[in-house]
């Protein structure tokens, strides 16, 4: 498990020393059957080929970061058919197939120099951050990162998550009908709320794993502070829509066992109030996924856009 491919020294020099207690620490924190899962996905779809370049993270389709360090997917169906969005949320696409990877960079690493090395070794830090981020597209039957993936597909953002403006850019470059320009205004906010969910719930895992090892992350390190909420009111001129994005921290408060469920099933126990959202859900719940390498995925694209994201 742990596996690492690329070039940074200190990340092979942390991963290695480590690599014992990780495997403690993550078989006490998720558990034996959850950990079983982490395990096999980790042998099955990790490989040499899932450690990329930052030209690669690049040709994503959103607007680039930088130098980064990240965990990512692409996505591909086997028949070159686009998704077939509904203005009421729904929508339907062919089987996905997903391949998980990752990007480190020493300017990625350095971005988080300031905050981990303070009180962990940066490269350990970055690594299991991003790991984490693989761990739940493992656990879960209909990863989170996928859901993400789906509404990028649908509305083509500039970013994630999507600022204010790139909503109301994104809605004056539309000429199909009101109903459907507020239903992807109303993807666009829950992309938004999905992607703050799919951090909120990796660095939940990262504090358990950070402390069976020893490190105990300072509050300023934390994006949720415990029982905080994330709030954020995108505002669309041209259709007079106000869309609330509000994601909690409720998760420090409950039992380890019954938020790895909640964690594990998120699909289930979320709760959406907009009709445009719920909808989506529902379709989300039935979607057909297929996991594999990211060589495999990429090797599907013969010619056609994969989705990277």
């Amino acid at each position: 498990m742990f596996p690492y491919f690329g070039e940074l020294e200190e990340f092979h020099r942390e991963i290695s020393r480590n690599r014992k207690a990780l495997k403690r620490a993550y078989d006490r924190v998720l558990g034996g059957r959850l950990f079983h899962l982490v395990e096999e996905a980790d042998q099955l779809y990790l490989n040499e080929g899932s450690f990329r370049s930052q030209k690669f993270a690049d040709s994503g389709g959103q607007e680039s970061p930088g130098p980064t360090s990240k965990f990512l997917m692409a996505a591909v169906t086997e028949v070159p058919k686009p998704t077939v969005f509904h203005p009421d949320g729904s929508f339907e696409s062919e089987p996905v197939f997903m391949g998980p990877g990752f990007v480190f960079s020493q300017e990625g690493m350095g971005k988080y120099a300031q905050s981990y090395g303070q009180w962990m070794p940066p490269a350990l830090g970055t690594y299991l951050h991003e790991y984490n981020h693989f761990v739940f597209w493992a656990i879960q039957s209909v990863p989170l990162y996928f859901a993400i993936c789906v509404i990028a597909d649908i509305i083509r953002p500039k970013r994630i998550p999507p600022t204010e403006n790139d909503i109301e850019e994104m809605v004056a470059a539309l000429t199909c009908e009101r109903e459907e320009k507020i239903a992807r205004a109303a993807l666009a906010g829950h992309l938004s709320f999905l992607h703050w969910t799919y951090e909120l719930h990796t660095e939940w895992l990262d504090i358990r794993i950070f402390r069976q090892l020893g490190y105990e992350p300072p509050r300023s390190h934390l994006i949720f502070p415990p029982d905080q909420a994330r709030m954020v009111h995108y505002h669309v001129p041209s259709l007079n829509l106000l869309i609330p994005v509000a994601v909690r921290n409720s998760l420090s408060s409950m039992k380890p066992e019954k938020c790895l469920l909640r964690l594990e099933q998120w699909h289930r126990s979320m709760s959406v109030s907009h009709p445009v959202q719920r909808r989506f859900m529902e379709s989300l719940a039935s979607a057909k996924i297929r996991r594999q390498t990211l060589d495999e995925t990429i090797a599907m694209q013969q010619g056609r856009e994969t989705l990277l994201v």
